[in-house]
C-alpha cells in the first residue's frame, strides 16, 4: 500500500456490494471505488497514466478478452497486465504496457519503476496510439467482413 500513488476502481455497484465487505482491510485514502459507465468513464481516463488488467490467470482467462482492453486502448492508456492470460499476450506482442506475474510485490516494484521512468509511459502510450486504429469497433466489423467474403 504505497500512499505514493493513487488507485481508482471502477465497477459496477451491484458487484462492488456483494464483495465490499472482503476488502474492507485493504481500503485507504487514496483508494477510490466509482461506478461509472459510458461517457462518464472519459474523466476517468483523463485522470489516469496507466491503467491494469491485472487479474488472476485462470483457464477463461486463457481466451477471454475484457472489452475494457479496447476502452484503455483507445484512450492510449497503458496496461498492466498478468502473464498467463490472453491480455497479457496481446499487452506484450504490441508493447503497449508490462506483463508481470499475478504477485502483489511485482505489482509494487513495477510501480516504484515507472514513477522513477516515466518516459516509458509515454513510450507505451505513443505505441497503444499507433495500434489504436487497428482496434477500433468499426476497424473490427471491417476486418470481419473482409473475412467473410469468398
Amino acid at each position: 500500500n504505497n500512499k505514493k500513488f493513487k488507485l481508482t476502481v471502477c465497477t459496477r455497484e451491484a458487484e462492488w456490494n456483494n464483495v465490499k465487505d472482503s476488502y474492507k482491510n485493504l481500503m485507504a485514502n487514496n483508494i477510490q471505488i466509482v461506478h461509472k459507465s459510458g461517457e462518464e468513464l472519459q474523466s476517468l481516463f483523463n485522470e489516469a497514466n496507466i491503467t491494469s488488467i491485472f487479474v488472476k490467470p485462470t483457464e477463461y482467462r486463457e481466451f477471454a478478452v475484457p472489452v475494457k482492453l479496447f476502452e484503455y486502448l483507445a484512450n492510449s492508456k497503458p496496461i498492466i497486465a498478468t502473464k498467463g492470460t490472453l491480455v497479457g499476450d496481446f499487452v506484450a506482442k504490441n508493447n503497449i504496457g508490462w506483463v508481470i506475474n499475478y504477485d502483489s510485490t511485482e505489482f509494487s516494484n513495477l510501480l516504484i519503476q515507472l514513477e522513477k521512468n516515466t518516459d516509458e509511459i509515454f513510450r507505451k502510450s505513443q505505441e497503444m496510439h499507433k495500434l489504436r486504429e487497428q482496434h477500433t469497433w468499426v476497424s473490427r466489423a471491417k476486418k470481419v467482413a473482409k473475412d467473410l467474403v469468398i
